[in-house]
């Protein structure tokens, strides 16, 4: 069962559970295997910088969990392809490719799991420094309809393409750009600034409607089994078959994948016609 990227409703529901389990906590200790994760600091200096510091609050930004410490400093946590996090006793034995330990003063870790080493931790005073070339978040207020069409008019590149570049729309990854899509009835390689003024309306408002209920779903799970699920692709917030000549979930037929910009899109061609006026 393949695993997924952690996209934005997987971040959005980490940090809804880790705000109620860290927030005001004080970091006692930190270990790492595999410092080469800490863009920021050598990791003598990083432990140095954190140790005894308090949580004060977490945000995200895109894909980027931000922690928040008293002491003015940041802690910019990003999953990558295989990150996971986990939050629990220090008396119980860290699973297999726990690669940094964050201990608390509630007798607590959280403790980052990594099978391919590409998860990142940095320090910083400023996190907007770190995250300019970053676009803006699609949950925040300010990313509008008229926000979204000025960006598709600026860009000719595949739809597909234009919802996960990063610099654009922060958060977004392969899995929930074929969601977003397949709801607003519109083919992956549709060119950007092609899309009418009536389709921009219907993408931004499926656009969040997707991501918020995601993340609504994802937040349950965690509070209710207190652990950070296995994302996998076979979730149950997908409608999207991820698998090229299985049915479509509305018309039945068969499931087309193509490759835009070296990424997989799945979609359903009589849903999402070029000719966005068609329907299915």
């Amino acid at each position: 069962m393949a695993r997924i990227m952690p996209e934005l409703p997987e971040v959005e529901s980490l940090k809804n559970y880790l705000s109620g389990q860290v927030i005001g906590r004080t970091i006692t200790s930190f270990n790492s295997t595999w410092p080469k994760a800490i863009g920021s600091h050598s990791l003598s200096d990083f432990t140095e910088i954190i140790n005894q510091q308090v949580i004060s609050d977490i945000k995200r930004h895109g894909k980027y969990l931000v922690l928040q410490l008293l002491s003015g400093q940041n802690l910019l946590i990003h999953l990558r392809l295989t990150g996971h996090l986990d939050f629990t006793l220090n008396s119980t034995t860290p699973l297999r490719y726990t690669r940094h330990t964050f201990g608390v003063d509630n007798e607590f870790e959280m403790r980052l799991r990594d099978v391919r080493k590409f998860a990142t931790i940095s320090l910083t005073e400023n996190p907007m420094d770190m995250l300019k070339n970053i676009g803006k978040d699609p949950l925040n207020t300010l990313f509008t309809t008229a926000y979204l069409e000025e960006l598709l008019g600026n860009h000719d590149i595949p739809i597909k393409s234009f919802l996960l570049n990063q610099s654009i729309i922060a958060g977004i990854g392969n899995i929930y750009s074929d969601e977003i899509l397949f709801a607003s009835k519109i083919h992956p390689s549709t060119p950007s600034s092609s899309i009418p003024k009536t389709m921009v309306k219907i993408l931004h408002k499926t656009m969040k409607t997707i991501l918020i209920n995601a993340t609504e779903s994802l937040t349950t799970q965690i509070f209710r089994d207190q652990e950070q699920p296995e994302w996998n692709a076979s979730s149950p917030s997908f409608v999207v078959p991820r698998k090229a000549g299985l049915p479509c979930p509305q018309c039945k037929k068969p499931i087309e994948k193509i490759t835009l910009g070296g990424r997989s899109a799945y979609f359903c061609a009589p849903c999402q016609p070029i000719n966005e006026s068609a329907h299915c």
